[in-house]
């Protein structure tokens, strides 16, 4: 047992080496940790600032919606165009024009400006460019990575977001407490011309397109990509009612938490959940899996004890305990997404794909947020938590059930040739 551990943690390292050696892929991981850092800094900042500008939890949530309507709104074109020009491209100039919005908003701050519009119209842009950026970045890392690394490259570039996720909100807050929040969108928007420099570097080669088709029959070929391949239709259905149900979570708890035991106990948490994602892609780099599908939903209820925890109340450190636990499971069930995604789609589709992922995935997002307020109203937020549990388990029990997921072969083999499967 100590050899095969060994030998692991040893194929591993020379996993991370033959990465970091690749040129193109280094460009790129320094990229995504960069643009992590400044995408852990704004929520935090922006959240603080527009309070003490306002006072108003109205006002702040008109102002965060507006990133994700945009977003919404338009991932999907961002997916087509993610597959007709060149991925690297499109992700540096999302990243130039937040450099761009970043630094207006630190004007705005440094001005003390109290009207709403501006604040609404910059993370409208925000979305925008996030729409263009995240279908490309899907299926960037399958062009940078070696063939037989892509496990491996998702789960180290998934472990710059959570480093950024434990100490970005950390470092914001303590630049908006003591200098204000314009300083610290000063640092926000320096990252992202960070990635912008380094994307650029980058050199790839040109995109394959049949150029005489219009937007809506490259989405509808996306679509048709996701129609054709029954684990991804049922899986991103799930998903989708999923991620409702643990947006709905992120108020509640915070809710339940503060009642019981003062607000600062989610933000333990929330570190608590990043710090578990962490150590969630260091195994991910390291486990080679057999059935991606079937285990990442299997890990995805390492949630539930999380959820029952905070329902009953349990003391601080078991809940940053489980927090950790929770973290570790839906990191590793990601990268094991996220590789499947990318070996089993064609490259020249692989954008549109994750546009649709990420809409079908996060639309529903808005219904969970504004549902937790009825549902605290309602039963109480410890009540609602427990009954949320309850959702998440019939959810995921039912993303079990279906034949595609529960007989997955997709073999480590394959994963490690990039073949492409249906």
């Amino acid at each position: 047992m100590r050899s095969t551990r060994s030998e692991r943690a040893g194929d591993s390292s020379s996993a991370v080496r033959r990465l970091l050696a690749v040129q193109a892929f280094r460009y790129q991981f320094v990229a995504r940790a960069s643009s992590n850092i400044g995408t852990s800094i704004a929520p935090v900042a922006l959240t603080l600032g527009i309070l003490q500008l306002t006072g108003s939890a109205g006002a702040l949530a008109l102002v965060l919606s507006a990133h994700t309507v945009v977003f919404l709104a338009v991932v999907l074109v961002g997916g087509v165009w993610a597959d007709r020009l060149p991925r690297h491209r499109m992700m540096q100039v999302a990243d130039s024009a937040r450099f761009l919005t970043q630094g207006v908003f630190a004007g705005l701050f440094f001005l003390d400006c109290r009207v709403l519009w501006p604040y609404i119209a910059l993370q409208a842009v925000n979305g925008f460019a996030t729409a263009f950026s995240q279908p490309a970045a899907a299926g960037l890392t399958r062009l940078t990575s070696p063939p037989d690394l892509l496990r491996q490259a998702n789960a180290l570039l998934a472990s710059t977001r959570n480093v950024t996720s434990i100490a970005g909100p950390l470092v914001a807050g303590v630049i908006v407490v003591f200098a204000g929040p314009g300083p610290a969108f000063v640092l926000d928007a320096l990252t992202f011309a960070i990635s912008a420099v380094m994307l650029g570097r980058l050199t790839l080669p040109p995109m394959t397109h049949a150029g005489d088709r219009s937007v809506r029959e490259d989405l509808a070929a996306g679509w048709q990509q996701v129609r054709a391949r029954s684990w991804l239709l049922i899986s991103l259905s799930f998903f989708g009612v999923e991620n409702a149900l643990f947006s709905t979570f992120l108020i509640l708890a915070p809710l339940a938490l503060g009642a019981a035991s003062g607000d600062t106990h989610w933000a333990y948490l929330v570190s608590a959940m990043a710090a578990g994602q962490l150590a969630g892609n260091a195994v991910a780099l390291r486990w080679p899996v057999g059935r991606p599908l079937l285990v990442g939903r299997l890990l995805c209820l390492l949630v539930l004890p999380l959820f029952a925890a905070v329902a009953a109340g349990l003391p601080l450190w078991s809940l940053t305990v489980l927090a950790v636990v929770t973290g570790a499971g839906t990191s590793v069930a990601e990268v094991l997404w996220m590789t499947t995604m990318q070996a089993r789609i064609p490259s020249e589709v692989l954008a549109r794909v994750s546009s649709y992922d990420l809409l079908l995935s996060l639309s529903a997002r808005p219904i969970g947020y504004a549902g937790a307020g009825l549902l605290a109203a309602w039963l109480g937020s410890r009540e609602a938590v427990t009954w949320l549990a309850i959702a998440v388990l019939v959810t995921i029990v039912g993303g079990l059930l279906p034949r595609s997921i529960r007989r997955d072969g997709l073999a480590t083999e394959r994963l490690a040739s990039n073949q492409v499967a249906p």
